[in-house]
């Protein structure tokens, strides 16, 4: 009886065990095929696709000088600008007006951190209402109201993200997951109350040492749903809707065999290295 109790408990464990650590099944009922030919593209008047085009020529001072746009965003009354020559953001209002800037050179370094604290692009976040800088450096969130003034430093944790939805679960990229004998890493996890929800695309990190795995841009942008975020994969043509229960499988492009990545391209060891 003994014996059995154990085999029965050894069992659940390693069951537990291999449920924790598997990735979550991304859902594709709803998926929605988008066939393109680049080659059959056809152009537009301006006109047919917007109703008015400005052109706002942004304020040249010597504060806002800055060389290149590598970052974006647009609010109410401002232009929310990434300098990644001069490792600023700069902000402009509606009519192209110098207003702020949160110059990187000037964000609190903690002495008693090894890691690199320099700041790579921001997020915008909204907070009772207004819309918030996030920028990342070392081991803190910095938060920056719209005139470039500093509201609040707040330390990262385990369960930090600079993606949230309003029912507090968080979107987390590269999740690290401890509760299992070999830490499993996911792309994309859920996180609801220092839970895990959902975890999808596991990987092991050393896919960065066996393979030249680039990535640019950023993998999550809002959609205008709060309750919302779309996703992309590097190497992929599907676009991933992200929701604080599950992840969709929304778009599949698909582009003729001379425009697109061959089949099995991040599987097929001719591809690697």
């Amino acid at each position: 009886m003994l014996k059995l109790s154990l085999s029965t408990l050894v069992l659940i464990i390693a069951f537990s065990v291999k449920l924790y650590s598997q990735a979550s099944k991304v859902d594709s009922s709803m998926l929605q095929t988008l066939r393109i030919d680049p080659s059959s593209a056809r152009g537009a008047a301006a006109s047919q696709v917007f109703d008015e085009i400005k052109f706002i020529p942004l304020e040249t001072t010597k504060e806002s000088l800055f060389g290149t746009i590598s970052q974006l965003r647009v609010t109410d009354d401002r232009y929310v600008i990434w300098d990644n020559d001069t490792k600023s953001v700069l902000i402009f209002d509606r009519s192209g007006k110098y207003k702020a800037k949160v110059n990187g050179s000037k964000i609190e370094k903690d002495p008693e951190s090894k890691q690199n604290q320099s700041f790579y692009g921001f997020t915008l976040k909204k907070e009772d209402g207004k819309q918030l800088i996030q920028l990342i450096a070392g081991e803190y969130f910095f938060y920056f109201d719209l005139e470039a003034k500093l509201i609040k430093k707040v330390k990262i944790n385990e369960y930090s993200s600079s993606y949230s939805f309003p029912d507090g679960t968080l979107l987390e990229l590269n999740h690290k997951e401890k509760k299992v004998k070999d830490s499993a890493y996911f792309e994309i996890s859920l996180i609801k109350n220092k839970q895990r929800v959902e975890s999808y695309f596991q990987y092991s990190p050393d896919r960065y040492d066996k393979d030249e795995y680039y990535t640019t841009g950023e993998s999550i942008t809002n959609s205008g749903n709060p309750n919302e975020f779309f996703s992309i994969r590097p190497y992929e043509y599907n676009v991933f809707r992200v929701t604080p229960t599950k992840l969709y499988l929304s778009y599949k492009m698909i582009f003729p065999a001379n425009n697109s990545l061959p089949p099995g391209f991040l599987e097929n060891p001719l591809y690697v290295g």
